[in-house]
């Protein structure tokens, strides 16, 4: 999902601006049925940088 809709993997979230890195947790925290611990896992963000973007 991440790949086909920004261009990136998931794990390379974090050398990329925090603007961006805002618009895409923004993103994968509405696709239903995922949680912020699931994307913590898969990005390697803290679940707290991805509750605040």
């Amino acid at each position: 999902m991440i790949r086909q809709e920004f261009g990136i993997d998931a794990v390379k979230i974090c050398n990329e601006t925090r603007e961006k890195q805002d618009a895409i947790l923004k993103e994968m925290k509405e696709v239903v049925g995922t949680n912020i611990r699931q994307i913590a896992r898969i990005t390697g963000l803290s679940s707290t940088r991805i509750w605040k973007a």
